[in-house]
């Protein structure tokens, strides 16, 4: 077989790389035939993996640019979270996880220290309400002239915690029926989880 390839080299293809007008010819034939061979095999695996990469990089930069948004948007998040941490505040105290029967005295007790009139008796009902929103019905009774017990109703339904007016029963009691006694029935609320 050696010989025979020999012979067809010295035959076929050696005039065309010897000869001065051929010669031209066949290099340049011969790089475009190994261009294509090479373009088949190395340059187009190489070109898709280019592509390829190219694809990659413009998501990454496009995931890149969500992070940082959402980045952003947490940072915003918190802000707004720690400014409405005061009003969460405000929220708790006008509608608390429990009775909390001691701090509706102690409002009880502000109130009429602020407005001139003499609480002589609160009393608390049973607490009851549909769902997570419950109620709790109290009366309270308290003496003092018009203007004042006036004044520590509307403080108490006006106050933070969220409170209502259901009934007001009021006449005149004391030495010189100056004074008048007012038994107010309230309605707080609570939120039980």
């Amino acid at each position: 077989m050696p010989v025979i390839g020999y012979k067809y080299y010295g035959r076929n293809i050696r005039p065309y790389l010897y000869s001065p007008e051929k010669k031209h010819y066949t290099i340049l034939g011969f790089t475009l035939f190994s261009l294509v061979v090479f373009g088949a095999f190395a340059i187009r695996p190489s070109l898709f993996t280019i592509s390829k990469l190219n694809r990659e990089v413009k998501k990454a930069r496009e995931a890149k640019t969500l992070l940082e948004e959402k980045t952003n948007n947490l940072s915003q998040a918190q802000i707004n979270y720690q400014l409405a941490l005061e009003d969460l505040e405000l929220v708790d105290k006008a509608l608390p996880k429990s009775a909390s029967v001691p701090a509706i005295l102690e409002n009880l007790a502000l109130a009429a220290g602020r407005n001139n009139v003499v609480l002589s008796e609160t009393t608390f009902e049973e607490a009851g309400g549909d769902g997570s929103l419950k109620t709790l019905p109290f009366t309270v009774t308290v003496a003092g002239d018009f203007a004042s017990v006036e004044k520590f109703i509307s403080e108490l339904e006006n106050g933070v915690r969220q409170m209502d007016v259901q009934r007001v029963k009021m006449s005149r009691g004391g030495e010189k029926l100056e004074h008048l006694v007012a038994k107010i029935e309230f309605v707080a609320y609570f939120y039980e989880l």
